[in-house]
């Protein structure tokens, strides 16, 4: 009674018949390799094999090779050679992928973003945030201030004079009403500077971000500027036209208003600015190719524009032509990511230096 199964070799390997001319040669495996370096033994079949009657295997028959020197010695080397050579490449591409996971946090790496800190002292990317509740107390100290000796600990750096903010601090009830709650945001993801914000809401329904940032002894200190969301000079001269060059902080969208000087699309790019400090809607054109464009575009490409719902807080320099749509500006300048600014202007840091 014969098997209908493939027979097996010694090694366990079933046989597998392979179709060709006498004397074609069978692919080299590795599982081949343990019966002689690829080479494959010959093997006796038996009746049970053969079945009665069938013709007599004579084994692999080589073609004959005119001029073949029957002295030359087999190499068997070649296959253990390759073998071995392909081993070492597999190795080779094996480390040098682990080593370029590793570099990239992998596993020895660090998995956060390596990014450069600015507007912050040395170490400060390390310097642990304050509690939400430590931040909010700072921040109701800060609104209460009534004195510069009050208000010294508790600011950053500002365009106005201490007697000047203290000045706004006591009329900003009479503006915008009693305040109704001091509550922690979150942090902010800019590359301007280290950021943790605070929300002060005001009983009229409006409200205020109050930034707050480390000072180079390590203190977080407010930041008056983006709170008070100054601007300069004041929006009635921006906005009648006859500023010149002014510093704002805006909201920002990309937007398609391509009208007058700024009519051609593919020198400018648009950009919406509406604030909450007045009703009128102003656009920004940005100079493609140059690296206020450049800081705009990545800029609206990061996920914190879509944490501010799509309209993305920036504080920029801008300048009126003189002629034209009076709510038509060119952006000479991006200063910063957001209201509060660093020690950089963010077109430098995006672009490097050079010309500006």
């Amino acid at each position: 009674m014969s098997s209908n199964k493939p027979p097996r070799d010694g090694l366990g390997h079933q046989k597998v018949k392979t179709k060709g001319t006498a004397g074609s040669f069978r692919p080299w495996s590795l599982s081949r390799m343990k019966s002689g370096l690829g080479f494959q033994k010959p093997t006796r079949k038996n009746a049970r094999e053969t079945g009665i009657g069938a013709a007599p295997s004579m084994g692999q028959v080589h073609r004959m090779v005119k001029n073949a020197d029957d002295r030359l010695p087999i190499r068997y080397v070649t296959a253990a050679a390759i073998f071995f050579f392909g081993c070492t490449c597999m190795f080779v591409g094996a480390t040098s992928a682990a080593a370029i996971l590793w570099w990239f946090g992998g596993v020895g790496g660090s998995k956060e973003p390596k990014t450069i800190q600015f507007g912050s002292p040395t170490g400060a990317s390390s310097l642990p945030a304050p509690e939400p509740a430590e931040m909010e107390k700072t921040v109701t100290a800060f609104l209460a201030a009534r004195s510069p000796r009050d208000l010294d600990p508790l600011i950053r750096g500002s365009s106005l004079r201490p007697d000047q903010i203290v000045a706004q601090l006591a009329s900003l009830e009479a503006e915008d009403g009693k305040i109704r709650s001091v509550r922690y945001l979150r942090p902010i993801d800019s590359r301007s500077a280290r950021l943790e914000s605070v929300l002060v809401t005001f009983a009229n329904g409006g409200n205020r971000i109050a930034f707050l940032s480390p000072d180079a002894n390590k203190q977080w200190r407010v930041d008056f500027d983006g709170f008070a969301r100054y601007v300069h000079p004041s929006w009635k001269k921006i906005l009648e036209g006859t500023a010149g060059e002014a510093t704002v902080r805006v909201q920002v969208i990309p937007d398609n208003y391509y009208n007058g000087t700024y009519q051609d699309e593919r020198s400018w790019a648009c950009f919406a600015m509406p604030s909450p400090d007045h009703q009128t809607l102003i656009f920004g054109y940005a100079a493609r190719g140059t690296p206020q464009h450049a800081a705009l575009v990545s800029t609206m490409n990061r996920a914190e524009r879509s944490a501010q719902g799509g309209l993305q807080r920036m504080t920029l320099m801008i300048r009126h032509s003189g002629s034209g749509d009076r709510r038509q500006f060119e952006i000479t300048r991006v200063l910063s990511d957001d209201w509060a600014l660093g020690d950089l202007p963010l077109d430098d840091l995006v672009a490097g230096p050079g010309p500006k």
